[in-house]
């Protein structure tokens, strides 16, 4: 499994190479192709020989920006957002939790009632079998109470 996960690894490593090299191939090729480094250095020439312009229209253009945002973002429709709808929406949720609680409540209820119930039919069957001479009934009463109390066992297990 660690070979596989190596070679894997590995395999990327190359892909992501290879792709790497590809890439800067084509963007210095396009470069070259577009003569981008020379209209670089010929607007950097214009900017040291300019700078008050060179300012005006960055800020100019950052001006522009902020004015463009803002009129975008106050004639975009947006939807109303009513508070009030939003918390009435909560209602079902929380009838749902207390309906959820209330049912937790009643299994714990009868969980602990089968518990009691448990407790007491083992007590009764530890004095039934303590009786030295028992009876055709005393035997019978033994069993069903232990059924009983296997019953009430396997779904306090569950």
């Amino acid at each position: 499994m660690r070979k596989k996960m190596k070679r894997a690894k590995e395999a990327k490593g190359r892909w992501e190479q290879e792709t790497k090299g590809k890439l800067e191939s084509f963007v210095r090729k396009l470069s070259l192709q577009w003569k981008i480094r020379e209209r670089i250095d010929a607007a950097n020439a214009w900017a040291v020989k300019h700078p008050k312009r060179t300012a005006a229209m960055t800020i100019g253009a950052l001006v522009c920006s902020l004015c463009l945002g803002i009129v975008v973002s106050l004639y975009t429709p947006q939807p109303s957002k009513d508070i009030v709808g939003e918390i009435e929406n909560v209602q079902p949720m929380f009838a749902g939790l207390q309906s959820i609680q209330n049912g937790k409540n009643v299994q714990v209820r009868e969980v602990g009632q089968l518990a009691l119930r448990g407790q007491q039919l083992k007590w009764e069957l530890d004095s039934l079998v303590r009786i030295p001479i028992k009876t055709h009934q005393d035997s019978t009463l033994i069993i069903y109470k232990y059924r009983q109390l296997e019953m009430i066992v396997t779904n306090l297990k569950h």
